[in-house]
């Protein structure tokens, strides 16, 4: 079985481009995500869906990077706004 749904990509600079985005549909708002937060590359032109199936929805590091995630335990919400965390 294999465990991972990987792409050939072109080895031109930006490996990302050409790959899809992902969106996920919440209650109140979809979160879109990138190809760089849901691929890795695992040779220089092979990229590979970085997310697993599973019966609990974990959105972990792969999926935060570049994105301010808010945690509002008391209302119960989660905020996200994207970011540019390169910039110091």
């Amino acid at each position: 079985k294999q465990d991972y749904l990987c792409h050939h990509v072109e080895n031109n600079g930006d490996p990302y481009e050409g790959l899809p985005e992902m969106t996920f549909h919440f209650a109140n708002a979809d979160w879109k995500l990138p190809p760089l937060n849901i691929f890795r590359m695992v040779e220089s032109v092979i990229a590979c869906f970085a997310i697993k199936d599973g019966e609990v929805p974990i959105f972990g590091n792969v999926v935060q990077p570049n994105m301010h995630v808010k945690y509002d335990l008391g209302k119960r919400l989660l905020s996200l706004a994207p970011a540019e965390c390169t910039q110091g």
